[in-house]
């Protein structure tokens, strides 16, 4: 059956112009603009690479879509675009991350996990440590003042060094960077 180079580009899901580009190449034959259907898709089949049928079926198999769905359906020069705008993306994270302006959001956790545990425990030794002076105190409100006070010292001592006693050459390497955000 002879079928325009439109039509055989609907039957094997591409475009026209990659149905062109074949008849140009000599890969598929045309005669007065018109192409037999059975000879071009044997030509296609006999000139299909194996290993794109197998990685395919592998993607499938995976349960993986065949191409990206954020690529799926974008043409050469707008999937190159949007490769080249995540690649843009990853640079700049990276230099970021070199920079000291991006932190590994685990290692914010896991400072945040320490901070708390040992706010925790030393909160939870303040009534041992004060147990003495709040048996001795004889009345309701200085009770509470010095559990107060202790608990406020407690807080107070967290926020000023709340991850333990800095790394060496910490502190001259915040004031580095602070001036820098000066400029």
């Amino acid at each position: 059956m002879n079928v325009t180079p439109a039509e055989f580009a609907r039957h094997i899901g591409k475009t026209r112009q990659y149905v062109n580009k074949l008849i140009r190449s000599g890969r598929i034959s045309a005669r007065d603009g018109r192409l037999d259907l059975e000879k071009g898709l044997a030509a296609i089949a006999a000139q299909r690479d194996p290993a794109h049928d197998l990685r395919t079926e592998q993607s499938a198999s995976a349960g993986q879509p065949a191409e990206s769905s954020a690529l799926a359906g974008l043409g050469y020069y707008e999937a190159r675009a949007v490769r080249e705008q995540v690649q843009a993306k990853l640079l700049l994270l990276e230099l970021k991350k070199r920079e000291g302006k991006l932190i590994d959001a685990d290692q914010i956790l896991l400072a945040h996990q320490k901070v708390f545990s040992t706010l925790r425990s030393n909160l939870r030794g303040i009534p041992r440590k004060l147990a003495s002076r709040l048996a001795a105190a004889k009345k309701e409100a200085e009770c509470e003042r010095l559990l107060a006070e202790a608990i406020d010292a407690e807080l107070k001592r967290t926020v000023e060094k709340p991850f333990g006693p800095a790394p060496r050459g910490f502190g001259r390497q915040v004031a580095k960077n602070h001036g820098k955000h000066r400029r």
